[in-house]
Formats: structure tokens, sequence, C-alpha cells
């Protein structure tokens, strides 16, 4: 788990929890065959909180439904410790998985009290001890004088801690959560999220979230399983996802940035701000694609630099200013500028970053277009 600074602490040796090795799933059959997934792998100890990320249609809630036992992979294992759930030969039932499930509905039973919606799933205990399992996991959700409200008496976040309370009754050995915190009011939603995570954590049950959002995995997630296009492309921690991103999404997670494309020459690409080194080569037809994050902009002055834009707009911050840039035509973004540092809107200024800043990609097809840039979140 991390330590939330950016830090990380040698990672003890856990229990077996979630295990998915080499899943493989496609729709349809034929020239009509849809979809696919593709070698998908994934391990989550227990007591860690996992994040599946992509952008929509890339298969995460797919990879969840195989998990869970709501369809069949075409290849692959799904294993929760020493037990198979899913390979060539076997197949549990979706009921028998021991597994929780939170979306983003929390599909509580309107006509139940809270209490009623989280004993549903007790029936095999005799009452007293049904009583005692509600009132527990009521405490432990922080509802305890919620117990007689039904669904529609509770705000958002709380009806997510039922929904929670009742996903644990049936003591699951993971949790499966499909954008469940999307739908919470975002002034509630990082509060609710945490909380409902450190339970989670504390129980050690092994939890995969789902979600399109970076800001929510950079936040949450011990460690990130990034799937593109049916495949993971890169799994890691926050920080080595920082330091080391493997594909132009997982560049762009981590704020604004900008895109140069183009055909380098002499070890330079022409770019809008100027001529960039670029540290690998190109074999001349192909390019590449240059990502680099505008919080990686150092503000200098203008003749200490190779590289300018033009200051669009300026707001005094007192001893600094926030600058809004623009080269060629192009909106930059924004950068903080120190009170020493000369400039004036619709002059330029000088830009700095450190060669490590910069994220090369050889771009899979031929550029037409030498000089491109954009900016992008």
């Amino acid at each position: 788990m991390s330590d939330r600074t950016g830090c990380r602490a040698p990672r003890a040796v856990l229990a077996p929890g979630l295990k998915v090795e080499h899943i493989g799933h496609h729709y349809g059959s034929g020239r009509r065959r849809g979809f696919a997934l593709h070698d998908v792998s994934l391990q989550i100890p227990q007591g860690e909180v996992h994040c599946l990320l992509g952008p929509s249609g890339s298969g995460k809630s797919t990879v969840l439904r195989l998990i869970a036992g709501l369809e069949r992979p075409h290849a692959g294992l799904v294993a929760l410790g020493d037990r198979t759930l899913t390979s060539d030969v076997t197949f549990v039932p979706p009921e028998r998985r021991s597994m929780g499930l939170m979306f983003q509905d929390v599909a509580l039973f309107p006509h139940m009290t809270v209490a009623k919606n989280v004993a549903f799933g007790l029936k095999a205990l005799d009452t007293s001890a049904r009583d005692r399992r509600v009132a527990e996991l009521l405490a432990l959700v922080e509802l305890s004088g919620h117990a007689e409200k039904f669904p529609h008496e509770l705000s958002g976040g709380e009806q997510q801690r039922a929904a929670l309370a009742r996903a644990l009754a049936a003591e699951p050995r993971a949790v499966l959560l499909d954008e469940a915190f999307s739908a919470l009011d975002p002034s509630l939603r990082g509060e609710v999220r945490s909380s409902v995570l450190a339970i989670l954590r504390a129980a050690r049950i092994p939890v995969l979230m789902v979600t399109h959002d970076p800001d929510e995995a950079i936040a949450e997630a011990d460690r990130i399983h990034v799937i593109e296009d049916g495949r993971i492309t890169q799994s890691g921690t926050v920080g080595e996802l920082y330091r080391a991103p493997a594909t132009r999404f997982v560049a762009g997670f981590f704020g604004p940035v900008l895109r140069f494309s183009g055909h380098p020459e002499k070890g330079h690409l022409a770019t809008p701000i100027g001529a960039i080194p670029i540290p690998v080569a190109s074999d001349g037809r192909h390019g590449v694609d240059v990502i680099l994050r505008t919080r990686d902009l150092t503000p200098v002055a203008l003749d200490s630099s190779p590289w300018k834009a033009t200051v669009l707009a300026c707001r005094d911050l007192g001893d600094r200013c926030r600058v809004e840039l623009a080269a060629q035509g192009n909106r930059l973004g924004d950068i903080h500028v120190p009170e020493q540092i000369s400039h004036r809107v619709g002059g330029e200024i000088g830009l700095s970053f450190a060669p490590d800043a910069l994220f090369v990609f050889p771009h899979p097809v031929a550029l037409n277009d030498s000089r491109k840039a954009g900016i992008s979140r």
C-alpha cells in the first residue's frame, strides 16, 4: 500500500488474493466477430486496492463481468485464493464465487429499510444471528442510526455505504467496483470513496476498482492496470506510471500535456515552441509523437532558452502570475511565473524543461505534417 506521498514502502508478502491469468474473450463469430480481450492478466493480494483504468470501450467492464462469472471467457483462468473459479474445465457460477459487486447504481431495494436490505443475503442465519450481523455491518459503515430508514431517506454517500454493508454481509473474499462512485456529487465522491476503501483494506479484502477517471486511480489505487483496446498495456504503482509511461494514454494521466508529432532531423523535432531534442532514433519515415507535461515547463528569461511562447493573458497572484501561453496559434495552457521573470501580455517568455520530462513514442503510421501541437487532458 502506498503512503500517499509518492514514496512506496517495501511490499510485504501477502496471502494469495484475486488472480486473473491470460483471459481472452470475444463477441460474435466469423465475420461478425466483435470486441475482444487479449491475454489479460493481473493479481491482487489481500488488502490491496487495484484499479483497472482505461477509456470508454477499452474492455474494463467486460473484465469485471468475466471475473464475477457473469460471462465465461473463451480462454484463461480466474482464481480466488487457492480456489479456481474459471478455467478450461471449471466454471463456478457467480452466486458461488464469494465476490461482492458494487455498481454506479447502488440498486438498494426501495421498499425495504436499510436493515432489511443488508439482511437480504443472510437468510441462512436465524433471526438473532442475522440481527447481530446486520448491527455489526451498519456499525462498520457508520449507519447504525439509519437502520429503519428507507433508501430514499439517505444521502448519496449513505446509500453507497449501505450498499457496501449489503455486499459485505455475505463475507466476500473479493470485491469488484464498477464505476461505483461516479454517480456521487463531486464534493462527496472523494470522502465516500476513501472511507469505503479503508473499510475494505482493513478487512484485508482484495478490491478491483474499474474507472475511466485517472484522478480516482491516482488517489486510491495501490496498483493501476491500464487497459487499452482490450489489452493491459501497463501495470504499476502511481510512481512507476508517472516516471515511465508506456503509452501516450498513460503519459497524459497526470495533468495537461503538450503533444508534438513529426519527423526528427539531426536529433531534433521542430515544434511551435522551438526545436526540441529527441533522445531516441526515428527511421525518418514514421516519425514520433512527443509528450511534455505542462507542469514540467519552467519559465525563464527570454534570452536564456531556445524555447519560447507568447503570453496570452496574465493573472496577478501576488508573488507570481498565472500566465496563459500560446505558440504559433496553439494554446499551450497555464503556468506560474515568478514576479522576477519579466513578461507582458502579447510578448514572449522563455521556457525550460529537463530532458527526462520528454516522453517519446514512435509513430505507428507515416506523418504528413511535420509540425503539430496541441494540449489535452
